[in-house]
């Protein structure tokens, strides 16, 4: 889940499935549209019955909605941010074959996602506009997804 009141709230569901050349990973966008508060979420989180991990983004103000929707049981695990983290979240992703549920705002994002350019090269960073739901999914495959990769990837991703 990446956080937004201006920008969406994304929810995305991810799957993975192991494979001999290149692990597989699925992601369905659930919902897309900016929350206004953690109450909002909660009740969105509630009609999409989130039955197990919630991987979330931790800026100042998901801080703030991570210990609401916490305090209401709901499994947010909160990804750690560092400098870079952006980049290292959304190239983590090139390490699968990526499968997406049609979804128009999917299409938006994978068609407007892009790097900024300085003086004509482009550069590791991402424009933060169209990468929520790149966020989102990026959240996910640098928790536990991780160390299921490096341990029972046959290639060694």
């Amino acid at each position: 889940m990446d956080f937004g009141s201006a920008a969406p709230t994304v929810v995305v569901k991810t799957g993975m499935k192991l494979t001999p050349n290149k692990p597989k990973l699925y992601i369905q966008y659930l919902h897309y549209a900016p929350c206004a508060n953690s109450d909002e979420v909660n009740v969105i989180l509630d009609i999409l019955k989130i039955p197990k991990h919630i991987w979330s983004d931790t800026d100042m103000m998901g801080r703030g909605w991570i210990a609401d929707l916490e305090a209401k049981g709901k499994p947010i695990f909160p990804t750690k941010k560092f400098s870079g983290s952006r980049e290292y979240w959304i190239t983590s992703l090139q390490r699968f074959d990526i499968h997406m549920v049609k979804n128009i705002n999917a299409r938006k994002e994978q068609e407007n996602f892009s790097y900024r350019i300085v003086d004509g090269k482009q550069l590791s960073e991402t424009i933060k506009k169209f990468d929520h739901g790149w966020s989102a999914s990026g959240y996910s495959v640098v928790g536990d997804f991780v160390d299921i990769i490096n341990q029972y990837s046959p290639d060694g991703v």
